[in-house]
């Protein structure tokens, strides 16, 4: 289907939500199982929030974020519901009756909604969670980094500012391993910790000596990551000479990434001495 011919489906069907959201609402349990109620009566009466609206309402809440208030939200969530023909005859409801309908439901329930993996709840959880790890990162390079705004006008320039920026990410993020590797640290608080100092480079009698004077307040952090920079380096520089650039980067990437573990794979020579 071109372009054309899908905007021209959409003008001659103007509102199709209600279709999606019946399929959508199928999915929804209609009666709530016996053995998740804490009373007998639970759902069983009619009200304004029945067992299907109570489910769909509280993802529409936990999805539309923290600017409107429930009532708000309660307000155009009916309106909506009411225009797509979903539920015609729907009226919003105040947050107490929220309230009151949600201590009747166990987070068992919204599984159904979520995964059809026969995984208990603890497994679940982790694997959310090593998602929301990878999406962090995603975040960082967006709000942090400025990995976005692109456009398909200017492919070239966003191609080549987009590589720039991943390149300087990963450099970046390295330097920060190299230097603090217990955990990753975004930019928004790696940059003011290792980008807040001032260097003083001095050289007397053939003695050449780097000051770091750092203004951020949690100094003993930053004195020990410069300490392990100054120390890892120390000993890189005395080895240096027998090694290969690929054999100093292999190095500095291991030291980068060894709370990961990573194995040396490059042949390195089995003594090294230290020149002095």
């Amino acid at each position: 289907m071109t372009l054309k011919t899908w905007h021209k489906t959409c003008q001659e069907n103007p509102c199709q939500l209600s279709t999606y959201l019946n399929k959508f609402v199928q999915l929804i349990p209609k009666l709530l199982p016996e053995s998740q109620k804490n009373s007998p009566t639970d759902f069983t009466r009619s009200r304004k929030l029945p067992l299907p609206k109570l489910l769909t309402f509280l993802l529409s809440l936990s999805a539309s974020g923290k600017i409107q208030g429930v009532d708000g939200k309660s307000g155009e969530f009916f309106k909506q519901a009411r225009r797509s023909g979903l539920w015609p005859k729907a009226e919003a409801v105040h947050r107490s009756a929220v309230t009151k309908a949600r201590k009747k439901l166990s987070w068992p329930l919204f599984a159904v909604l979520v995964t059809d993996l026969d995984n208990d709840l603890l497994t679940l959880f982790y694997h959310y969670r090593d998602r929301a790890d990878c999406e962090n990162n995603f975040d960082e390079l967006k709000n942090q980094w400025g990995w976005g705004g692109y456009t398909t006008h200017e492919i070239k320039s966003c191609q080549f500012m987009s590589r720039i920026i991943a390149l300087i990410y990963n450099w970046w993020n390295l330097f920060v391993r190299l230097a603090i590797p217990g955990k990753h640290h975004e930019a928004i608080t790696s940059r003011p910790l290792l980008l807040s100092s001032i260097g003083r480079y001095t050289e007397h009698s053939r003695q050449k000596k780097m000051v770091v004077t750092s203004t951020h307040g949690d100094t003993t952090l930053i004195k020990n990551a410069y300490q392990r920079v100054v120390n890892f380096f120390k000993e890189l520089k005395s080895i240096a000479p027998q090694l290969t650039i690929q054999q100093c980067w292999t190095l500095i990437l291991a030291k980068a990434m060894e709370k990961f573990k990573v194995k040396i794979t490059n042949d390195l020579p089995g003594e090294l001495t230290a020149f002095t």
